[in-house]
């Protein structure tokens, strides 16, 4: 009966309300579990088809980079000798003749270049002053354009010293090209070579249309958008918002090779809403970016299950009707008696209930009635259980040990010894009781450094005597640390696992090292043993048990001071073991640094 006293402390009509307020929760939690899982199905189909077009979009962007890299590196290329196109930009004046071989040179350069490369929208040269030439794939012809070289962007590709930098499409509209745009526009500086000094501008632009297509055709919603980023977080090509560069940007690590495509997808909380960034960073610091907002994931998941979720709700809806009914046929009948019980209590025993219900109700309310004129003598009965149950209590208060008599025992075994002699005997029994009495003894559970390193002293003496001369123990804490407090029973049961796992099981002298220091704002603990060490198999799911990912070992004594920890101090406080098969093992123990005066 004791394991129901808990309940029966309140009302049988308060637990009935309980009850129906639960399962209404279980209820509620069943459902939003259900919306949640179609969400997260929905999140989940989105998030596959966005990588499968964040693919082809990110394939296409690096063929596009390696297209313009060569591109507009023609202009200075020698085959063996300069191209007409670099002596002319490289000369101040020019006869006839080499103006006829610029644009001789020029034009068969553009030709090569548009059937190289035949997503090739534009390629134009610009000489110093921004006159220039430019071939597209709408027209067959090589025309000239006039360009304005004191632009910002284009000032600052000059100053690149020839490298190329990618551009928006509306740059190139500055001068006089008319790129689409959603394409991917270039530009690289013409280097002299001899002075290292721009003498030109060199311009390309290559559609991504395919890439646009497969987009548009394949999105899973109209509200998505894709765009390119530069390095320094400008919108080069597409139409998602330049304020997405920097909360994606943020979120990356930069670890990672830079020779390869880093393809992810992250979640970024921005404006108040929340986002699917899938991404794909290039090796040159450029950053594609799918982004997908919540809003119509969730508004998919409520359309698609809509007739679900209509039945679950009509469903929900005549449970709570059908247990209320329920409910309340218990407590009305319930309600009566309770006044009738009041009746009684004032010392009328001739209360009648009337209850004509065939129910277990009807019965109780049958039986009530006759137990009514019988209530005296249901005390007496009570008063006797409750005599017998103290009488029971108190042999088992009387069969509990008391400490002190282990702590006496042994200290009659250490005089006996010490009577006959035995001195390790009676140094074993000293030692036993002072380990004992450190455990059980009553109040708080911290302790300083210098009482937990004092018992860790105990326990090794004992273990010396035992052992002899095949164990050696080293322990070093650093003295500004023993002022510091802790929870106790820290190291030694960490020190018993390395004697018994580690030591016993190798030949010669066992060595294990006990080191505390101070790092940061921590105290940092480390137990090294020379034992036969742990395979690293065993050691990745005995480090997942300590922090109850898995339940493969048996041992609790080590897991049980990682439980305290984390239960005392928090997450990123704990015990992580290290080991080199046949090199040994080594424990480390992370706990706050909490000087004498602190708190816990």
């Amino acid at each position: 009966m004791k394991k129901f006293s808990v309940l029966r402390t309140v009302s049988i009509k308060t637990r009935l309300r309980c009850l129906y307020f639960v399962i209404t929760v279980l209820l509620a939690i069943w459902c939003s579990y259900m919306m949640f899982n179609y969400v997260k199905d929905s999140q989940d189909q989105a998030v596959s088809l966005n990588s499968r077009i964040m693919n082809e979009y990110a394939e296409d962007i690096n063929s596009a980079f390696t297209a313009l890299d060569s591109v507009t590196k023609f202009p200075v290329l020698r085959s063996p000798e300069p191209t007409y196109l670099y002596k002319y930009l490289s000369s101040e004046e020019h006869s006839d003749a080499e103006i006829l071989a610029y644009y001789a040179d020029t034009e068969s350069n553009f030709t090569k270049m548009l059937m190289l490369y035949p997503n090739l929208d534009v390629i134009a040269v610009y000489d110093r002053n921004g006159a220039g030439l430019k071939r597209s794939q709408s027209v067959s012809a090589t025309t000239v354009v006039q360009g304005d070289m004191n632009l910002p962007w284009v000032r600052d590709t000059l100053e690149q010293m020839g490298s190329v930098t990618m551009r928006p499409a509306a740059n190139l509209r500055d001068m006089g090209l008319e790129p689409p745009d959603n394409g991917l526009c270039a530009a690289r500086a013409i280097m002299r070579v001899e002075h290292r000094a721009p003498v030109g501008l060199v311009i390309a632009s290559i559609s991504l249309e395919s890439s646009r297509q497969y987009f548009e055709s394949n999105r899973s919603y109209q509200e998505q958008t894709m765009g390119l980023f530069s390095p320094d977080g400008d919108l080069i090509q597409g139409n998602v918002d330049e304020s997405v560069y920097s909360a994606v940007n943020s979120k990356l690590e930069l670890s990672g090779s830079r020779d390869i495509i880093d393809r992810n997808h992250i979640t970024v909380k921005r404006h108040g809403q929340r986002y699917i960034y899938n991404y794909a960073r290039f090796p040159n610091g450029y950053l594609a970016v799918l982004e997908t907002p919540y809003g119509p994931i969730i508004r998919a998941a409520l359309l698609y299950q809509a007739l679900p979720l209509l039945v679950l709700l009509v469903f929900f809806l005549g449970i709570m009707l059908l247990m209320n009914r329920m409910i309340l046929s218990i407590t009305e009948p319930l309600s009566r008696m309770e006044k009738a019980c009041q009746t009684i209590q004032s010392g009328d025993f001739s209360c009648i209930v009337e209850d004509n219900s065939r129910d277990e109700l009807g019965d109780f309310t049958h039986s009530f009635n006759t137990m009514a004129k019988e209530i005296d003598c249901l005390i007496h009965e009570v008063y006797e259980k409750q005599t017998i149950q103290a009488q029971t209590e108190l042999q088992m208060l009387r069969a509990q040990i008391n400490p002190h008599f282990v702590y006496n025992t042994l200290e009659t075994i250490r005089a006996s010894a010490k009577r006959h002699e035995e001195e390790d005997l009676s140094q074993m029994a000293y030692l036993l009781a002072k380990i004992l009495r450190y455990g059980v003894t009553s109040g708080s559970d911290y302790v300083t450094v210098e009482q937990e390193m004092n018992h860790l002293n105990d326990y090794t003496s004992l273990q010396k005597l035992h052992y002899r001369n095949r164990v050696s123990f080293h322990v070093y804490i650093e003295p500004k640390l023993y002022s510091c407090r802790m929870i106790r029973l820290v190291l030694q049961p960490i020190v018993e696992n390395a004697l018994y796992h580690g030591i016993q099981s190798i030949e010669g002298e066992g060595i294990i090292e006990v080191i505390g220091s101070r790092s940061g704002d921590n105290i940092v603990f480390r137990i090294t043993d020379n034992g036969k060490g742990i395979e690293p198999e065993t050691l990745e799911r005995l480090n997942d048990y300590l922090y109850g990912k898995n339940e493969d070992f048996k041992s609790i004594g080590i897991k049980n001071v990682n439980r305290r920890i984390g239960l005392s101090y928090g997450d990123g406080y704990g015990i992580k073991i290290q080991s080199v098969p046949g090199n040994g093992t080594m424990v480390t123990v992370v706990i706050p640094l909490i000087p004498e005066s602190g708190g816990k």
